[in-house]
This record gives structure tokens, sequence and C-alpha cells, in this order.
């Protein structure tokens, strides 16, 4: 989209800038657009507007340009070749089938000075040789103006803005030539740069903005004036960090921990089951009813899920073994020197006798299956207990067994 300053005739103020396809004026005015002359396929009337369309297929209106008690407005071609005056009309207001395009060194000769209100005898049966020279002889009248017709009007916003992926850049469209500027919430300038001549800009930013972050983006032209600052938010493509200070409940049917503020937190048991969620408070604090309860030494692992769907790594957390072992299943040797039988893997096993003195001990190897040498042997008839305690120092029921007497099931086929 072209850039249009809107300039008066009278005050030699700018009224108007704006990269948008229609202008209304309000008084005689100058109308500059930022586009080569090569570049316009037509300028043609439609009621009161002048309708410029370029051959890019971009079409301008300028309203208000034929109205009858707003007369002598010009249009003025800013291009890589400088300023041309455009003129496109009969002194009757009819398009002529010709463009004139007259070289401008500025466009002050446009305007009105003390001793002339109108621009309009100049198009009166002008040509391009005779427009040029009363342009000239304008300029020479109005040089000694000292009116002040410094720029006062700031740009346009900038438009389109967008942050690429990865955070390190914005790109966007803003009044050709002005400086583009990037700030952080904090009002910290990250990222600078200047708009091409079509208004398109790319600035690097640093450093990158890759979580949700709000931006604000100016523009300012060559005269200082600068625009209002326009959003633009990053995508939220940075994963929170992992839960901490986790932390399971004495009656092991809670989590507790510290996350990113907002996120949702899910705990999965040690087969990777969903055993409860919830949601970190404003200030990342949260507590998370588990199903079954781990009371049993279980390894948990809690992530915690922004609100873009961005996972942590999981943190793992540990449960307290509170939970004793079952009751051994347990015989005594034929010859009633060991007690062998089945509990907890890796679990001490004891043997005591009727008095409560232990007679053997020893380990439950990796499958839970145990032998453990007595002494004395528990003879044809004589009883003695058996107990597991894990490795949380939990101790099991105990199971009788007497001597003389299987009482070990078979083990479970398989």
């Amino acid at each position: 989209m072209a850039n249009i300053q809107v300039v008066s005739k009278q005050s030699h103020k700018v009224l108007d800038k704006t990269l948008d396809n229609k202008v209304l004026l309000t008084e005689n005015s100058v109308v500059k657009i930022n586009v080569d002359k090569e570049l316009v396929e037509s300028i043609t009337r439609d009621g009161n507007s002048a309708v410029v369309k370029l051959k890019n297929g971009e079409t301008i209106v300028i309203e208000n340009f034929f109205n009858g008690s707003i007369d002598a407005n010009s249009i003025v071609l800013e291009g890589k070749d400088g300023l041309y005056w455009v003129q496109f009309t009969d002194a009757a207001g009819n398009v002529t089938p010709s463009i004139v395009y007259n070289p401008l060194n500025e466009i002050t000769p446009l305007l009105y000075d003390e001793t002339a209100s109108s621009i309009q005898p100049w198009l009166i049966g002008a040509g391009v040789v005779g427009g040029a020279a009363a342009i000239a002889a304008n300029s020479s009248s109005s040089s000694g103006d000292d009116g002040d017709n410094r720029d006062r009007t700031p740009p346009e916003s900038p438009k389109k803005l967008l942050i690429s992926n990865d955070g390190t850049k914005v790109t966007g469209k803003a009044e050709p030539g002005s400086k583009i500027e990037v700030k952080d919430a904090n009002g910290n300038v990250i990222g600078s740069g200047t708009a091409d001549a079509n208004g398109n800009f790319e600035v690097a930013v640093s450093p990158a903005q890759k979580n949700g972050e709000t931006l604000q983006v100016t523009a300012t032209d060559a005269a200082g004036n600068a625009s209002a600052p326009a959003p633009v938010t990053a995508d939220d493509t940075t994963a929170p960090a992992a839960p901490t200070n986790l932390d399971v409940s004495d009656d092991g049917s809670k989590v507790t921990g510290k996350a990113e503020p907002g996120s949702k937190v899910e705990v999965k048991d040690g087969n990777g089951n969903v055993i409860g969620s919830g949601t970190a408070d404003a200030n990342g604090n949260f507590e998370v009813a588990v199903s079954p309860a781990q009371k049993n030494g279980e390894t948990l692992q809690v992530t915690a899920t922004d609100a873009a769907g961005n996972a942590s790594a999981p943190a793992p957390a540990t449960a307290d073994d509170t939970t004793a072992p079952a009751a051994p299943e347990a015989t005594v040797s034929p010859d009633g020197k060991s007690v062998l039988g089945r509990t907890e893997p890796n679990a001490a096993v004891e043997v005591k006798d009727t008095n409560g003195n232990v007679i053997g001990s020893g380990t439950a190897d990796a499958n839970g299956n145990f032998e453990v040498a007595v002494n004395p042997a528990i003879d044809n008839g004589a009883k003695a207990t058996v107990t597991a305690t894990d490795a949380a120092g939990n101790k099991s029921a105990a199971t009788q067994v007497t001597g003389g007497l299987d009482t070990l099931a078979p083990a479970a086929p398989t």
C-alpha cells in the first residue's frame, strides 16, 4: 500500500498521513503519493473523487478532489526519480487523454503564499512547459515566506505486525523510510530498523520472544514525529520449567509442588497412567489429589503444561513407603533346619521361636523367594513365627509355621 501525505495549501501543515487507499480532502491540499510515476496506469474522475489506479492493481481514491468549494487540489508523486506534479485535467475539469508529469524540487510552489490564494490559474490552459514555468515563478515569489511548514503529523501506527516463529524478528508495514523501534513489556528497546521505500520492515530483536510476550512497535518519521505504539504478541513456544518442591503426602493421597502459574499439572504412576491432575495457582503452587493412594515408595512423574500446550519435562516425586509387606508364605523344611517361603522381594526375613528368640534370619531374593537356616531346628510339632521387613522398616504380620507340617502352597502356575 502506498504511503499518502496530505498537505494544506493554506497553512502548509501536514493534515494527514496514511497507508489506506482512500483519503478525504477537507481543504485545498497537495496530495503526495509515495509511488513512481512509471507505476501509474491511469488517473480518472469519479464524481468529486480522483481515482489513481496503479499497475499493481492498487487503487487510491481521493475524495472531494473536484469539490467546487475545494478547488485547486494537486497530486504529486514521489518516487525514485524525485517529485512530479501531476496534470490530468483540462480547465473544465475533464480528464485529459494523457497525463503530464512536471518535475519539482519540492512541493512549496504548489502551496499558497501571502499574495496568492489559489493555484487554479496555473492549471487553465497550462501545457507541460507553461505549467513548469508557472511553478518556477511561484517558487521565486514565495522563497521569502517564513511561515512554519514543518511536519508535525506523526505517522500511522505500524500495521501487519508479526513475530517470527523463532521469536528473533518482527515484520510489518509502516511509513516508508521511518525508523522502527520495538520495545518489550518493560519499555526496553530490544530491536530497531528502518522501513523500506514500500514501507516494509524486518527488525531483529534480542532476546528472542517465544513465551507469549506482548511487544510495542512504533514508527518515527524524518521530522522526528513518532506514531502511537502498535502491539504485537509472540507465539508461546517455550515449555514451562519442570515442577519443583514436589512432595507426596504421608497418606499418599496428594502431590504438592510449584510450577508455572496457571499451568495444568499432571501426575502419572510408574506405568504412565494419569492418577491425578490439577492447576497451579497464580503463585504457581498446586495440590493434586491422586488415586489410588501412593504409600509404597512409588516413583511418580509430574509435568506442567502451559496455556499454549507446551509441556515441561517430567519431574520425579517419590512416595514414602508406609506399607508393610504381606505376611510371608512359609513352611519348615523336612529336616527342620530351615524355613522356606515367599515374601516381598529383597525383604529381610526373621524367624522366632515361641519364646520370641530369633533363631534365623535372611533376605528374600529379587523374586521374593527365601530360605533361612534356623538353629535349633524346628522339630516335629514345634512352632515358630516368620516375619518380613521391607527397606523402609515396615514389618509384616507374623506367619506361624509348624515342624513336620508343610504349610507352603505351591507357586501359581506359569
